[in-house]
């Protein structure tokens, strides 16, 4: 298992919860929105005995009378908050989508910005969206001020406010993230089922070739389709822990997790330098630019990301990844870290 340098589980005593004008904790989202798509059972279909007739039929009914995958992200079509928590069928090809990256103001001396998530135009031949506002806008992410560590809020509003669906929290050096849901704190209620989700840990760890190696672990999602519950009360049962405690993915943890790694960069002798393909879809060279696959899908890669302006990227993602786990971890590769630097490297060494 790839080490997630340095890491302390210090962010559940932060004060990550929306406030109200009183400056008590506003849990009035929990009337619209009151739990997530996690918390509701796959359907499940059972397979028929074999006919009489037939004794030798072994595939299932399922096999026999195949569906039509849903396309879970549709351009046309009306996308609720749930959908953002489903992950694109296996069988069906990534979703191509863009971010914008907008500066917004300054704040103690550092600039600050506003990510936005569209889906880009069927049969759109340029990368990042062609014209500007031809994508279908999806969701937002800021960081907040005021925390020890990076905190990123992701919203379905346009301006980064509103609902909280989901949130990226990172430790102090920038060497691991968590992916939450909308939930709460448990440090701060009292009722187990409103304990926020975590939807992922990735850490990140220096890489001479470009960018930080990066390693991703998130929540298994079954044949019926049922996503594996992280659910912590506290630091010592998320994922990183539960990971550290086993001493890495172990054939038990496999039925719960699903690890995913970035590709490395190819030496390539007419560039001189080392590549990654991603086939179109990325038209300026930047160290942020990373390909990621999975156990579950060998070397075919089920997220990229990379530049094409100064301030918009492509994100192309597809199974077992939802919208939030893909726009959050891209997010995590554009915060400024010290873990994927030689310094911070030499200076773990030493520890």
């Amino acid at each position: 298992m790839l080490e997630i340098s340095n890491y302390k589980n210090d962010n559940d005593n932060d004060n990550d919860n929306d406030k109200d004008k009183n400056g008590n904790d506003d849990e009035s989202w929990r009337n619209t929105y009151p739990r997530s798509y996690y918390d509701k059972p796959a359907p499940t279909t059972k397979a028929p005995p074999p006919s009489p007739a037939n004794p030798q039929l072994k595939k299932s009914y399922s096999d026999q009378n195949p569906s039509k995958p849903q396309d879970i992200l549709g351009f046309n079509s009306k996308i609720t908050k749930e959908q953002f928590y489903m992950a694109q069928p296996k069988n069906l090809k990534m979703k191509k989508c863009y971010v914008v990256r907008t500066q917004t103001g300054l704040g103690l001396g550092l600039k600050q910005y506003l990510y936005s998530l569209f889906l880009e135009p069927p049969g759109n031949g340029k990368p990042g969206g062609g014209n500007d506002g031809d994508g279908k806008f999806l969701l937002s992410a800021k960081k907040k001020g005021g925390t020890k560590t990076s905190y990123y809020q992701i919203t379905a509003e346009l301006d980064g406010s509103g609902q909280q669906l989901g949130k990226l929290r990172g430790n102090w050096s920038g060497g691991c993230y968590n992916i939450y849901d909308g939930g709460l704190n448990p440090a701060k209620c009292n009722d187990p089922k409103d304990f926020r989700r975590e939807m992922g840990v990735i850490g990140f760890e220096y890489d001479k070739m470009g960018p930080g190696r990066m390693k991703v672990y998130v929540p298994r999602i079954n044949a019926d389709g049922q996503v594996s519950i992280w659910r912590p009360s506290n630091s010592e049962d998320s994922i990183y822990s539960t990971l550290q405690a086993a001493g890495g993915l172990t054939e038990e943890l496999k039925d719960r997790l699903i690890s995913c790694n970035n590709k490395r960069p190819k030496w390539d002798p007419q560039q001189r330098g080392h590549v990654l393909n991603f086939k179109g879809r990325v038209t300026e060279s930047s160290v942020k630019n990373f390909q990621l696959c999975c156990m579950e899908t060998g070397d075919l890669t089920m997220l990229q990301f990379g530049r094409v302006k100064k301030n918009t990227f492509t994100l192309d993602f597809g199974y077992p990844l939802s919208a939030i786990q893909a726009f959050a971890i891209c997010l995590a590769s554009l915060d400024g870290k010290l873990a994927d630097s030689k310094g911070f490297e030499m200076f773990s060494k030493k520890k």
